[in-house]
């Protein structure tokens, strides 16, 4: 009975103690295995979202930028032939009517 007694006691201690170490190992693994997995998808999302941003901000800010500089140098260019065109005319209109003038009065 003794020897029945030790045997039982020894089997159900072991038995106990690895189920538990098992369930522990197991549960302990899972948790880490689940930690893994959160922390990559949310550096994943978080990568992934600051490079959205960071990317939509530069196309902006290069879009802003290169619009603005195109405004900027067609309405230069722009009023640079205007005021040339419109001088230009001026300065003809203005000449050929001195000269008519002058000649007419000379001619006269």
């Amino acid at each position: 009975m003794v020897q029945f007694a030790v045997v039982t006691m020894v089997q159900f201690a072991v038995v106990t103690m690895v189920q538990f170490a098992v369930v522990t190992m197991v549960q302990f693994a899972v948790t880490m295995v689940q930690f893994a997995v959160v922390t990559m998808v949310q550096f994943t999302v978080v990568t992934i979202v600051q490079f959205a941003v960071v990317t939509m901000v530069q196309f902006a800010v290069v879009t802003m930028v290169q619009f603005a500089v195109v405004t900027m140098v067609q309405f230069a260019v722009v009023t640079m032939v205007q005021f040339a065109v419109v001088t230009m005319v001026q300065f003809t209109v203005v000449t050929m009517v001195q000269f008519a003038v002058v000649t007419m009065v000379q001619f006269a």
